[in-house]
């Protein structure tokens, strides 16, 4: 679970769900550790673009409550 594909698309997969308009997704993907899953990731991962990309997508994605998509 700690290697980088693994940590990659796991990110990727929160921010797709996070692309609800529906807060309520954003939520609960951050109230379920969403952030500190993204934030690990990019720490175990640091030289990896594809890990950082999609970590600062999705805790981009999660810091918009409130807005559109």
């Amino acid at each position: 679970a700690d290697s980088e594909g693994v940590q990659e698309e796991g990110c990727w997969a929160l921010h797709n769900l996070s692309s609800s308009v529906d807060d309520e997704i954003k939520v609960r993907i951050r109230a379920a550790g969403g952030v500190e899953v993204a934030t690990a990731a990019m720490q175990k991962h640091p030289s990896s673009s594809t890990v950082q990309e999609k970590g600062s997508a999705l805790l981009t994605r999660l810091q918009q409550l409130g807005q559109s998509g």
